[in-house]
């Protein structure tokens, strides 16, 4: 029969370091931005009911800069 500090004590892992955790919630923020990125570009019509357009401005913006 186990002693009874055995049964109690189970598995204790080593708690990550903070260079693994940092890049851990980097990986899984890059991650989510990818897949909302895809769903707007891909499920826009789906979802929204119309195509994607570009900003108005934001051509603008692109407009005047090929230009000089």
């Amino acid at each position: 029969m186990a002693s009874s500090h055995h049964a109690a004590g189970g598995f204790h892992p080593h708690l990550p370091g903070l260079k693994h955790r940092f890049l851990a919630t980097g990986i899984g923020a890059t991650m989510w931005l990818f897949m909302f990125y895809r769903i707007r570009k891909d499920y826009a019509p789906k979802i929204f009911g119309h195509p994607p357009v570009e900003h108005p401005v934001l051509v603008n913006l692109k407009a005047t800069t090929e230009e000089e």
